[in-house]
């Protein structure tokens, strides 16, 4: 990786990590190595992003194999180097992935203080959130930069942490009988509840320039939380965050935009897809029909019809002059409204062509 073509043996390793995650068992002291990597400039950050990725994947198989008797230290040193990772201003991708990897790492047996960890830093930027918006929505640039990071540390923490370590750390606390992931769940989804309240607030009525890196936190939140794409009594809602984004004339709010629909929908599918029917239910082999009959079960259908009412907004998106990361966003997205059963193919030809 040092001496080669960093980014391509990166993107191989990132994928032994998804596919032949024992493959790097044996190498966890060098990835752990990578998380403190302070070389600076571009090839310390491909290091450490390299790191949480190959982790963030590998991490299940690797406790599953360490038993009951894993590598304690390394386990700190890794659990310390991530905190670490996540106190400081790395931008955007990293930190996400430095998030993600916390998570992955508290949701499994290895490092109980993990869950301890995330929750402290959710609760620091949801009191962040909260002081924004008391305050009038006003903050210099510099605080605008520390509010997005602890957006991304919130919104990837509400999509990717279990309840289940949460219950582990609040038996151990407790000395209880292990009955806490109920009330673990239920912190979780109150917590993503109001940050995303917060969020849609900041999104509307805060500084433009915030925008861009605040609205993909709220499309983290609503991967997992499906039901909070539901309408709010006034207006103000996650669908009107959505429609004011893919209609400003500012292309890059309107790219974020479409790639946050974009990636909620393939989510959505997702969902549909892993609750597939069985063969003897009447679909035959055709994944429309699977993939509707799925939408009729009450998970993500109420999500998906709210958002099937921005195609207008999308299909606007190509009739204009716009970047072609924005029309790719917005084809994917189309074609998740239509695998999902909400477009046809033929009501988007035209603007297509």
């Amino acid at each position: 990786l040092l001496a080669g073509d960093a980014a391509a043996t990166a993107a191989v390793l990132e994928e032994l990590g998804k596919t032949f995650p024992a493959a790097l068992h044996g190498h966890y002291e060098t990835l752990v190595d990578w998380l403190g990597d302070r070389s600076g400039g571009p090839l310390g950050q491909l290091l450490a992003k390299t790191a949480c990725r190959t982790l963030a994947d590998s991490l299940p198989s690797w406790a599953a194999s360490a038993g009951p008797n894993p590598n304690h230290k390394l386990v700190q040193k890794m659990r310390k180097r991530l905190c670490a990772l996540l106190s400081e201003d790395h931008g955007s991708g990293l930190t996400r992935l430095s998030a993600e990897c916390l998570c992955a790492l508290a949701n499994t047996s290895l490092a109980e203080e993990a869950a301890t960890d995330v929750m402290r830093l959710v609760s620091s930027a949801e009191k962040a959130l909260k002081a924004f918006v008391h305050r009038g929505l006003a903050m210099d640039a510099p605080a605008q930069r520390r509010l997005c990071r602890q957006a991304w540390i919130l919104g990837t923490a509400a999509e990717h942490l279990d309840a289940a370590p949460l219950g582990r750390a609040a038996q151990g606390r407790r000395g209880g009988d292990g009955a806490c992931d109920g009330a673990a769940d239920a912190a979780i989804d109150a917590v993503a509840s109001s940050c995303a309240g917060l969020l849609v607030k900041i999104c509307l009525q805060g500084p433009p320039t915030l925008r861009p890196s605040i609205v993909p936190c709220l499309g983290f939140i609503l991967r997992r939380h499906a039901h909070l794409v539901q309408a709010v009594p006034g207006g103000g809602d996650v669908l009107d965050v959505l429609l004011m984004g893919l209609s400003l004339a500012e292309d890059t709010c309107k790219a974020r935009t479409a790639e946050t629909l974009a990636s909620l929908l393939a989510r959505y599918e997702s969902m549909a897809e892993q609750d597939v029917p069985g063969s003897g239910e009447g679909t035959a082999g055709d994944w429309g029909a699977t993939v509707a009959k799925c939408m009729q079960k009450p998970k993500a259908s109420e999500a998906v019809q709210r958002l099937s009412t921005l195609q207008p907004q999308v299909l606007q998106l190509l009739r204009k002059t716009v970047s072609e990361v924005t029309a790719r966003h917005a084809v994917a997205a189309l074609a998740c409204f239509s695998r999902l059963g909400v477009l046809h193919p033929s009501s988007a030809l035209p603007d297509l062509v």
